[in-house]
């Protein structure tokens, strides 16, 4: 059986730590509770609060992570 990528995946996510190696796609990241930090690969760490949305670069590794209880899509 052949495979195909997925043309969009949605997830819902309480982060802790989450690491997401390079990949041909673009990365929306929205936080719907709570704050994380986002780090992409070579540039400076930023807070994401309620509400925030980020959209990350194709081919770029990046790090997520959060201290408390939170919603991230």
């Amino acid at each position: 059986m052949k495979e195909t990528l997925e043309e969009f995946s949605v997830q819902f996510l309480n982060v802790i730590y989450r690491r997401v190696v390079a990949q041909n796609s673009i990365n929306i990241v929205l936080v719907l509770q709570g704050e994380i930090i986002l780090t992409p690969e070579g540039e400076t760490a930023q807070t994401l609060r309620e509400n925030q949305l980020q959209v990350i670069n194709r081919n770029q590794e990046w790090w997520l992570e959060g201290a408390s209880d939170n919603i991230v899509v």
